[in-house]
């Protein structure tokens, strides 16, 4: 009999990359672990680590949330720093994560880049990752990925995403 270890996410009432992290905590996935991550992705970046208990929709879970220094408020949008995929394929690359964990983590940043691309309907090459390139994005996205990966999750299910 070939058995898999399969994470179902219940993405009824949402899904973020700060409940799927919050939900790895909640499957016994260590706090360490994810700052180790966090430090090996960005060793440079000044950040604190929320994580708590909270009752949300009559369940009990935990809230996580990576907090960072606010962006300069005399920047317009527009000066704000921005990420384009290769920009952040290139920070993945050269930090000091697993292999596999850095190879999922881009695979998803290419996914989102061609949805990115597809609905402003131009070249990847000419997306700018405004709120998707923020460090907090990439944190949940390399995180989730890696505490996915500390579980040994081969598939991961998820119910449909109801659009109101």
């Amino acid at each position: 009999m070939i058995s898999m270890k399969i994470a179902y996410f219940d993405c009824s009432r949402g899904i973020s990359g700060n409940r799927i992290i919050g939900a790895l905590l909640d499957s016994k996935v260590p706090i360490e672990f994810f700052q180790s991550i966090i430090h090996q992705l960005l060793p440079e970046e000044i950040y604190q680590i929320d994580y708590q208990k909270i009752h949300q929709a009559d369940q009990r879970c935990t809230y996580f949330d990576v907090l960072l220094p606010p962006y300069d408020p005399t920047l317009s949008f527009d000066q704000r720093p921005k990420r384009n995929l290769f920009d952040i394929i290139a920070l993945i690359r050269r930090s000091d994560l697993n292999e596999t964990i850095k190879t999922k983590s881009i695979e998803i940043f290419h996914r989102l880049g061609h949805a990115e691309a597809e609905a402003h309907r131009c070249a990847i090459e000419n997306i700018d990752f405004h709120e998707n390139g923020a460090i907090d994005t990439i944190i949940d996205i390399v995180c989730s990925v890696a505490g996915l990966h500390y579980l040994n999750i081969e598939s991961v299910i998820k119910c449909r995403i109801w659009n109101d």
